[in-house]
């Protein structure tokens, strides 16, 4: 579905006229109230895996950073180690633990988990076509994170989102991520 086919429907349903750029500006603005929960999931992964992603028609690289419990996407031009440090750059602190190797006896020997955590993405990416700008690849990969991560510890993304909306707007804060909702057997 393109962005004007989702504008049509939104307009439709909601018999409100949104523009694209109204979209895109609202969009870029979750992004940076939602920063502060992309950074806190960054120091939570263990895994990675990166596959091809289009910027205004020109290949970068989807990477994949995942826990059991946290999936961080991040768009960057870098197949290699370059877009870990642009990624550390980003959220101005580096980390030695973006890629935890074999010899460490809790993580398994296969990165199957990466794999498919990276394959929601794509099928994304399918239904988006990829991203026009460097500022469009960023807010993706926020986004992503975010419903991503809500959706595998076990919330709904969307409600949860809105909750956090308007603590936002009531406070000023963004509330803390929620954590992994544990059953009681």
């Amino acid at each position: 579905m393109t962005l004007a086919q989702i504008l049509e429907t939104l307009n439709y349903h909601l018999r409100f006229p949104w523009s694209k750029g109204g979209m895109i500006r609202q969009w870029r603005a979750l992004r940076q109230i939602l920063l502060l929960w992309y950074e806190t999931l960054i120091a939570e992964i263990r895994h990675a895996d990166e596959t091809g992603w289009r910027v205004n028609g020109v290949t970068h690289w989807l990477w994949c950073f995942t826990t059991e419990t946290v999936t961080v996407y991040f768009v960057d031009r870098s197949r290699g180690s370059l877009a870990v440090r642009r990624m550390a750059k980003l959220l101005k602190k580096y980390r030695d633990e973006l890629f935890t190797f074999l010899d460490h006896p809790e993580v398994p020997a296969t990165n199957n988990h990466g794999e498919r955590e990276v394959r929601f993405a794509v099928l994304f990416r399918k239904i988006i076509n990829g991203t026009r700008s460097d500022q469009g690849a960023l807010t993706q990969g926020v986004l992503m994170t975010v419903f991503r991560t809500l959706k595998r510890r076990g919330y709904n993304p969307i409600a949860t989102l809105v909750a956090a909306r308007r603590e936002y707007v009531r406070t000023g804060h963004l509330p803390p991520f929620p954590p992994v909702i544990t059953s009681e057997e």
